[in-house]
């Protein structure tokens, strides 16, 4: 006689129960048991039924059912980090295609709104010290959310002294013309500071972002006795970079403000009776009280 098994999916951490690649994961191999007649998961419930052929095989079914569960928990980790210095979406486009080619690495994606990359991998082959690491020879810091950082603020310091700079050059006497030379070309690497490294990273890996096209264009006016319009493209660029990273700081608090004020509870009803569950646990197409 068959018996139908229900599992939760307590024995997931909430990455791989919230991973539809795990779950298909855990789908498949289940199914690959032997004296198993159906397999379906219920992801809103987190939970599995499994309709055993013969009821006297169910404790097996169960002990190897948890077995697979435990190895997928300890295969793959799933991370959150926060990326700091990300300011185009080409960066993020940018990150999200390194990081997915390193070896170990299931999928990585990164929301450019929340400056946030969400990475799935195999422990075994690859580390989140890594991960960070690669993301930080792109010239991008990476933090894990779940470590209380403050959000980063622009600095106006390569600004002002870019202005000086290109200031002094611009009042400089045109004899000895390395005065001019010197304090434009100072202007543009000051100001240049945080496009540079990478810009020229990317040169390296033969991806032209914003800020390798800038590092070239820069780049380039210096080396052909362009010292001022070096300068002052890289100010402006830089210029451009401190407003729009100031804009973007203000929206993602915005949105972490918007998700921290989110009801964690919800109010169901069934029967005619109300009962509190978290909101990720709301089954699909229940009746929910709103206030």
């Amino acid at each position: 006689m068959s018996k139908s098994l229900t599992l939760e999916f307590d024995n997931l951490p909430a990455g791989s129960a919230d991973c539809a690649a795990c779950l298909d994961r855990l789908s498949e191999r289940l199914r690959q048991l032997a004296g198993i007649q159906r397999v379906e998961l219920f992801r809103d419930r987190r939970r599995v039924v499994i309709d055993v052929l013969d009821e006297k095989n169910c404790d097996t079914v169960e002990t190897e059912a948890r077995r697979i569960m435990e190895q997928i928990a300890e295969g793959y980790t799933h991370e959150e980090l926060r990326i700091g210095g990300m300011d185009c979406p080409s960066c993020a486009t940018e990150i999200s295609d390194v990081v997915g080619k390193i070896n170990g690495v299931v999928a990585a994606a990164v929301d450019f709104g929340t400056a946030r990359l969400v990475v799935e991998y195999r422990q075994a082959e690859v580390t989140s010290d890594q991960l960070r690491g690669e993301v930080r020879k792109l010239g991008f810091s990476a933090t894990p959310v779940r470590e209380a950082v403050e959000e980063e603020k622009p600095s106006l310091a390569p600004l002002a002294l870019g202005a000086a700079l290109w200031l002094a050059g611009w009042f400089a006497p045109a004899e000895p013309v390395w005065l001019k030379a010197v304090a434009f070309s100072a202007c543009a690497l000051v100001a240049g500071s945080r496009m540079f490294l990478p810009g020229l990273l990317g040169m390296a890996r033969l991806r032209f972002g914003t800020n390798t096209l800038m590092s070239v264009a820069v780049i380039g006016a210096l080396v052909i006795g362009e010292w001022g319009e070096a300068a002052a493209v890289a100010w402006l660029f830089a210029l451009g970079n401190y407003l729009q990273t100031r804009t973007l700081a203000r929206t993602r608090s915005a949105i972490r403000s918007l998700i921290d004020g989110a009801p964690k509870m919800a109010t169901v009803v069934e029967g005619g009776a109300s009962r509190q569950v978290e909101v990720t646990e709301v089954p699909v197409g229940s009746r929910v009280e709103v206030a």
